[in-house]
């Protein structure tokens, strides 16, 4: 409140009458009140002020790119075909980059929606779990393989181990605990991990960050999906906590800010990585505040999330440092910020992309706050609309079709039309009372959602009128290895496709189900 009491002060009117507060006409909790609608009203007043001048900015910038085009077609050598040809990869009006690889929750809608029928009626398929050993990094399906990350918590280091199994029965593929840095010519043994990994276009290689929160020199490494042999490796001096994209040949990851528990960044902020998948070259790296929310890859620019401290979406060239130094062109192209950290990946639909911003983005976040569901335009950065909502959020939103549907951390689901500027639609209180604190899966008629306590939702998201309603709870289930005193962290966001979920938690492990009765 002491930009709103100084504000008051300058303007020599008092928020309350002080004389009032002493005789308790007025109370504290009133006072504060005051001061949160002030500091709001100064927070509209700056927004409006940033979006005046943002919209000013994108005219004049629209004014100078129509000179610069028509002046650029009467230079020889500078078509888009004559670029084409010197700078084949990665160009950002390329129409055809390269295909997209596999990447956190399914594809760029986050919808963890594989294909094929829904499971209903769920049941325990089989499970993976190893004593000492916690889940915390969502699992990654592709190819009828389930990749999964585990961290064996100690105490002064936490250890990784990574697990390749077939995704219908639960068999063993492989497993490793170490990885070759290239760096350093030696073997080494994974840190934890908590970021969602990616698998290349052809199903080769699966990239996956390494680090936890107060970790620093952590490596992003690529693997033989066929052995688990270390292919190449990525260093950074920081961590790697959201999982990486891939587009062709093209690999962009954030590696986030090392933090303290005051949330302050410990060392530098962050940085933002763009490498071959094939190769592992570092093409270059981008200064970016705490960028630990998965980005979206989509036509050679790279959208991410600032989180802790930086608190916006930023769209970047991804072109090799020389390219762009050789035509004198700047790697970002916009920057818009938001209210609150961005927490979990970012989504794209259309034309339009995503962001949940949250101040309770951590797992245990001491800051309560609300959460801001916002939409952006991919081509400006401009906002086309913004939903505030009563609760902090830990994860992003998935969408399918004009549906997004979003998890809170007091257990409220909300179902909202991604056609109406964000109109919720639905909402749905999960009935444990427990926290959640990842995103859902989501499919053409149903949600799936995990909570903190290892219960596991499924809800009908049909239109109205339909029958089951839509927004109701159809089946809750309790994952078993789930500690069930509210620290076993559940926070994987599901995975499901063919008549399979698959989640993993932090006691609970991997665990597959599926429909139908119980193997």
């Amino acid at each position: 409140g002491i930009a709103a009491v100084e504000h008051r002060r300058a303007e020599r009117t008092p928020i309350v009458d002080v004389d009032a507060v002493e005789r308790g006409d007025i109370g504290w909790a009133e006072v504060a009140d005051r001061i949160l609608a002030l500091e709001q009203t100064l927070l509209d007043q700056r927004l409006a002020e940033e979006r005046s001048k943002r919209e000013a900015l994108e005219l004049r910038l629209q004014e100078l790119e129509a000179q610069e085009a028509s002046s650029a077609a009467t230079l020889p050598g500078n078509s888009l075909a004559t670029q084409a040809a010197r700078f084949p990869r990665f160009l950002p009006d390329e129409s055809d980059p390269g295909a997209p690889g596999v990447v956190d929750r399914v594809d760029y809608a986050r919808s963890g929606y594989l294909g094929g029928s829904d499971p209903l009626g769920l049941h325990l398929a089989w499970a993976l779990r190893r004593e000492g050993l916690r889940f915390l990094a969502p699992p990654l399906i592709a190819n009828e393989t389930v990749y999964a990350a585990a961290t064996a918590l100690g105490e002064t280091a936490a250890a990784g181990k990574l697990f390749a199994l077939d995704a219908a029965s639960g068999s063993l593929h492989w497993e490793v605990a170490e990885y070759f840095d290239a760096g350093t010519g030696l073997q080494r043994s994974l840190q934890g991990m908590a970021a969602s990994a990616a698998l290349s276009p052809d199903g080769g290689i699966l990239c996956i960050g390494q680090g936890l929160d107060l970790d620093r020199d952590a490596r992003l490494v690529g693997l033989d999906t066929r052995s688990g042999e270390t292919l190449w490796t990525i260093g950074s001096e920081f961590h790697f906590m959201g999982g990486p994209s891939i587009e062709g040949h093209l690999l962009v990851a954030g590696a986030g800010a090392v933090e303290g528990l005051s949330g302050l960044p410990a060392i530098a902020p962050g940085e933002v990585i763009g490498a071959r998948v094939d190769t592992g070259e570092v093409l270059w790296r981008y200064p970016v505040i705490d960028p630990e929310s998965a980005p979206v890859l989509s036509r050679g620019i790279a959208f991410i999330g600032s989180g802790e401290n930086g608190h916006a979406v930023l769209a970047l060239r991804t072109e090799a440092d020389s390219v762009l130094a050789e035509q004198a062109i700047p790697r970002e192209i916009w920057r818009s910020y938001l209210p609150s950290p961005v927490v979990g990946a970012l989504a794209l639909r259309g034309d339009t992309l995503i962001a949940v911003c949250s101040f309770s983005e951590r797992a245990f976040a001491t800051r309560p706050g609300q959460t801001v569901v916002v939409g952006l335009d991919r081509g400006t950065g401009s906002i086309l609309w913004s939903r505030e909502l009563q609760a902090g959020c830990a994860g992003g939103m998935a969408v399918r079709g004009g549906l997004g549907v979003v998890a809170l951390r007091d257990g409220t689901v909300l179902g909202m039309d991604m056609d109406a500027e964000g109109q919720e639609l639905w909402r749905v209180a999960l009935d444990t009372g427990a926290e959640v604190a990842s995103p859902p899966a989501l499919t053409d008629s149903h949600a799936y959602i995990a909570s903190v306590d290892g219960a596991l939702f499924v809800l009908s998201t049909a239109p109205e009128g339909s029958t089951p309603a839509e927004g109701r709870i159809l089946e809750r289930h309790k994952l078993e290895g789930a500690s069930g005193d509210g620290l076993s962290l559940l926070i994987s966001a599901p995975v499901v496709g063919n008549g399979r979920l698959w989640v993993s938690g932090d006691t609970a492990g991997l665990v597959c189900m599926q429909s139908g009765e119980e193997r």
